[in-house]
């Protein structure tokens, strides 16, 4: 056993050992690199986000104490929303289009944005104009049909931090996140659902509250539209998406 020890012990000073690596300064080498950003396509970014949303307002509604904590925060542009259990009791007035009407030359002459105009048949050529200065910088209210009952409203309206508009919608109404040129909107249907107009001082603007059919609502450029009216939410988004 002494012999076999000492011809190991003979042969281990023979052998040539490659040298051990240096693994600290490879480690450190990494670490120093700038982290690699993986690309994700908008539209997958966009589907994850509405995804999220989707999940988020179902488990809130399902709990009542937080249905009216997160949806007094949700908005689109200058709209507020706000689901509840039941609409307030506000007389719910058959206020026609505010405003003056006006011809479309004028309108964009009396507001401080651009007047656009949708390019789909039908929507191409508004019966009336109006322009109100029911909110800073004015608003435009392209009318389709008689103004005292339009088959589709499409309002229009600078948007400047402040939610001068509101929606109360009552549990016959169907709430969704929708897409309008890869931004964020938001889809009403069913139930008629309360729509005014306030003041900086959270008044509702006289002549404003009305009860609302089927809407869109979205943001673009910095103007929030809102477009109501007999539509399913594909012929909603294809009106919105044809602005010009």
């Amino acid at each position: 056993m002494a012999d076999l020890e000492r011809d190991l012990r003979e042969l281990g000073r023979e052998l040539a050992f490659p040298p051990d690596p240096d693994l600290v300064a490879g480690i450190r080498a990494r670490i120093a690199e700038p982290p690699r950003r993986r690309f994700v396509p908008q539209w997958r970014t966009l589907a994850i986000a509405l995804s999220a949303l989707v999940v988020a307002l179902g488990i809130a509604l399902s709990v009542p104490p937080a249905r009216s904590a997160i949806l007094r925060v949700f908005g689109v542009g200058g709209v507020r929303i706000e689901l509840v259990d039941k609409l307030p009791e506000r007389p719910a007035s058959g206020a026609g289009v505010p405003g003056e009407r006006k011809s479309l030359a004028e309108a964009r002459r009396r507001v401080d944005f651009p007047v656009r105009v949708p390019t789909v048949d039908g929507f191409d050529d508004p019966d009336s104009v109006f322009v109100s200065s029911v909110v800073p910088g004015g608003a435009v209210f392209l009318v389709y049909g008689p103004a005292d009952r339009p088959r589709a409203l499409l309002t229009a309206f600078e948007t400047r931090g402040f939610p001068f508009a509101e929606k109360s919608v009552g549990p016959g109404s169907r709430y969704l996140p929708a897409s309008v040129a890869g931004s964020l909107g938001a889809w009403i249907e069913g139930a008629p659902h309360q729509f005014y107009f306030r003041d900086r001082n959270g008044r509702i603007q006289p002549g404003t509250l009305r009860l609302a059919t089927n809407t869109l609502v979205w943001r673009r450029d910095g103007v929030t539209y809102r477009l109501e009216g007999e539509l399913t939410l594909p012929q909603a988004i294809q009106v919105a998406e044809s602005l010009r």
